[in-house]
């Protein structure tokens, strides 16, 4: 009888130290991501084809620089024709990067605060919350769109920024991401930008870090506007490229969708418009079918403000209990980046939703980040937090309610 008490005992306390140990922080993250990539390749729920995302499969740089063209480059190297079955391997790959990279980045957050009992189970909430928004995941590990490409890249420059020999390769993947998809400047970058200004800030704005900060913000931005204002293939017109393009793809294309691709998303690469215009244009998606402008504004007011301005009085206290200045400009620039990208939100009337998840993902990231690196200020905001959950569960369940009915509505 002693023997076995012993046994489960010695049980019970190996798979404590495993809980707790540096292999279970990578592996339990890595793990329940590629069982769920698993799951959907077993269930056939990758995406194989959508008109708008299998165009940016077949895109390459043979008649000049084109926006989000690398994909198709890379592709390009090895087959002349785009299949379905080609598409579908690359869009794995991107899916086993995208697990990686955020193994990586979780696995660090984790295995940082493991130390800390009160910090590591405000972090396990956070990547819970994480792992369950719209567009995050479960969305990008079964979708074609690029988007899973650049926030690979983008996490592979969180995690290396933190290493003394890897914080050289992040302008490198930083600049990889902008020519993946120009909207990285929008979404994950702001997430790159902040982590490189504050390792810069915490190594005391030393020469390596300087200079990895300038060229990566350089290099981002110059790539990012000459893909809006100087990148314009060499086309007579939008029919022309689309029909190019559209022999690369191994099966016929439909006229009509040809057509479609034209005049819906390939007139931007041939018609140079005024910002005036540009905004007036956006705009119009709010009030032109009111049954999607007043879904626009529901979503808003009713779901995406509360987060937000959660969000803002959580920095704003941050703000306050950091000591030094530079810290509180930093995060001063968390808070403003929440507004930038809400701007943006609003006028990316298109996807409302992947562009407000964005903005969430970045905010959620950057206080894991913080509290990953121990900082004392954001320590002691989510404690606090953490606090007033505990002794107001009504609250505690509004907040989860609020969450749940995110998720459901979008």
């Amino acid at each position: 009888m002693q023997n076995n008490q012993s046994k489960i005992s010695l049980n019970k306390t190996g798979l404590e130290s495993f809980v707790k140990s540096k292999v279970f922080c990578y592996l339990v993250p890595f793990a329940v991501l590629t069982a769920y990539l698993i799951y959907v390749i077993a269930e056939g729920k990758m995406q194989t084809y959508d008109n708008y995302y299998t165009m940016h499969y077949l895109w390459n740089y043979d008649r000049g620089f084109i926006s989000r063209g690398l994909v198709g480059e890379v592709i390009s190297w090895f087959v002349d024709k785009v299949s379905p079955t080609v598409m579908t391997v690359v869009s794995t790959i991107g899916s086993l990067l995208l697990i990686a990279s955020s193994s990586l980045c979780i696995g660090s957050a984790l295995d940082k605060t493991r130390d800390n009992p009160d910090v590591y189970r405000n972090v396990t909430v956070l990547l819970v919350i994480i792992s369950t928004l719209p567009f995050t995941f479960s969305a990008y590990l079964s979708s074609m769109s690029h988007d899973k490409f650049f926030w690979a890249v983008a996490l592979f420059a969180v995690y290396l920024s933190q290493n003394k020999l890897g914080i050289w390769f992040t302008p490198v993947l930083c600049v990889l991401a902008t020519l993946i998809n120009p909207l990285f400047l929008l979404g994950s970058m702001l997430l790159v930008a902040i982590v490189l200004l504050n390792e810069c800030f915490e190594s005391g704005f030393s020469a390596k870090n300087i200079i990895v900060c300038a060229v990566a913000y350089i290099g981002m931005i110059a790539i990012g506007v000459y893909s809006v204002v100087g990148a314009y293939p060499d086309f007579a017109d939008a029919r022309e490229m689309a029909h190019y393009f559209a022999e690369r793809y191994s099966e016929p294309v439909p006229e009509a969708v040809i057509i479609d691709l034209a005049d819906n998303y390939l007139m931007d690469f041939f018609e140079k418009k005024s910002a005036e215009f540009i905004f007036a244009e956006q705009f119009k998606l709010f009030f032109i079918g009111w049954g999607r402008g007043l879904k626009m504004v529901f979503n808003a007011l009713f779901f995406s403000l509360p987060a937000c301005v959660f969000l803002g009085a959580f920095w704003i206290k941050v703000i306050k209990a950091e000591e030094k200045k530079f810290g509180k400009f930093i995060f001063f620039l968390c808070g403003a980046t929440m507004a930038a990208a809400l701007v943006f939100t609003v006028l990316a009337a298109w996807s409302f939703t992947q562009y407000i998840a964005y903005s969430f993902i970045v905010q959620l990231g950057l206080i894991l980040y913080f509290l990953a690196k121990k900082n004392e200020a954001v320590v002691t905001v989510t404690g606090k937090i953490a606090d007033f959950c505990k002794n107001h569960i009504v609250f505690a369940a509004a907040a989860v309610a609020y969450v749940a009915i995110f998720i459901i509505k979008h």
